[in-house]
């Protein structure tokens, strides 16, 4: 079973891109904090882990998400390569969302706590269901 949970708060804001075949996807990165300290420092060492949410929720999440959010992420892990500029192969592992809580408040000065699913009518977890993508990752924002 492929299966992953994450929670932690958005690096920054999501950004919405579309295939060539006009597929909506929306990409943002997750500080998840470790459970241990480092042992040179004495703090919490974070993971920055890549999103991925498909259709017409991702559309909506990339209007709803903005950097610093705490989020409970449920979905698979996905592992793709693709060819740098200099002919280097590269890998990525990512989460391709099925599920999103918000674990704070959605606006400031509500008491609105939501869950969002993202499945779509097709089956998120069926690859032909979508295009490969071809997205390179650019350094990440480092949330503090």
């Amino acid at each position: 079973m492929n299966l992953c949970i994450y929670r932690g708060r958005l690096v920054r804001d999501p950004q919405v891109k579309y295939t060539t075949s006009g597929k909506v996807v929306c990409l943002f990165s997750l500080a998840v904090s470790r459970e241990f300290k480092n042992k040179e420092t004495g703090n919490y060492d974070a993971d920055f882990i890549p999103v991925v949410i498909w259709g017409k929720r991702g559309e909506y999440f990339g209007k709803t998400l903005t950097k610093g959010m705490p989020i409970l992420v449920h979905g698979r892990t996905q592992t793709r390569t693709y060819q740098d500029n200099e002919a280097r192969t590269i890998y990525v592992s990512e989460c391709i969302a099925s599920k999103i809580e918000l674990l704070g408040k959605s606006k400031p000065n509500s008491n609105d706590n939501h869950t969002f699913f993202t499945e779509d009518p097709e089956d998120p977890f069926n690859d032909d269901n979508y295009p490969p993508l071809d997205l390179r990752y650019e350094n990440e924002e480092i949330p503090f």
